[in-house]
């Protein structure tokens, strides 16, 4: 799915690891963009600020972000459906990938400390 799909929108982007695996996405040349409930009009937010100067696009939470042109929508567990993106993204038949578990490893070589992220995906079905 990741090689077909171009632009995704994340529901919640300004969480750890929903704003890493943005980012990754933009980084390899995915079109991304994204909204979260603390995104309000006309306040700041560092986040939102950082996203946008990597290109990534914000919106507040109120279902504008999401148009014909995202093909798919990412989401972690603690999205409920009654936020107006998902609302929209199942209306418009779109994709939603849930984020069921980030977990982190970390593993010792010579003294180095890596950390690996594995990513669970659920398919949510239209």
């Amino acid at each position: 799915m990741i090689n077909q799909t171009q632009h995704y929108f994340f529901i919640g982007i300004a969480g750890t690891g929903m704003s890493a695996l943005a980012q990754y996405l933009k980084g390899i040349g995915k079109s991304v963009s994204g909204s979260d409930r603390f995104f309000k009009e006309g306040e700041y937010n560092e986040i939102r600020e950082k996203l946008e100067a990597l290109g990534i696009r914000c919106f507040t939470q109120n279902g504008e972000g999401i148009g014909d042109d995202v093909q798919c929508v990412i989401v972690s567990t603690a999205i409920e459906e009654t936020v107006p993106e998902v609302q929209k993204t199942r209306q418009l038949q779109i994709p939603i990938l849930k984020i069921l578990k980030i977990q982190y490893f970390t593993s010792s070589t010579h003294d180095t400390h890596n950390t690996r992220h594995i990513l669970h995906w659920d398919h949510v079905r239209r």
